[in-house]
């Protein structure tokens, strides 16, 4: 970052697109907690209660729950177990999001796993 001589910040390409990153993650965490409290709330299970079926410290749900976590897809998979919600695309929609590509773009390794040529 640099400084004019009126003292505007000058960001780099690189600081900018950092900057999104760290914002989008900042708003996805903040739906995943939205979606965890409301599922707690319907369910009527306490935060004590979740982080027991997790097996995680009740400190760790009570930042979850305030989106302040950079929360690992395990996590994600047993949340949506546990609650019975879904947070991230579910195996029908990767499927359809892996038809939606056509032949070229798409090959497939030894694992029977995708890979996506962008060029």
């Amino acid at each position: 970052m640099e400084m004019t001589n009126n003292s505007e910040r000058i960001y780099s390409t690189e600081q900018v697109r950092q900057r999104e990153i760290e914002l989008e993650l900042y708003k996805t965490s903040r739906c995943i907690a939205v979606k965890v409290l409301k599922a707690l709330r319907k369910q009527k299970l306490s935060q004590q209660r979740l982080a027991d079926q997790m097996g995680v410290s009740p400190h760790y749900i009570e930042q979850l729950v305030k989106g302040q976590n950079n929360i690992s897809l395990k996590t994600i998979l047993k949340l949506e177990r546990i609650l019975n919600i879904e947070i991230i695309a579910s195996e029908h929609s990767y499927a359809a999001v892996i038809d939606s590509y056509s032949g070229s773009e798409l090959d497939w390794d030894s694992t029977n796993l995708p890979t996506i040529h962008m060029d």
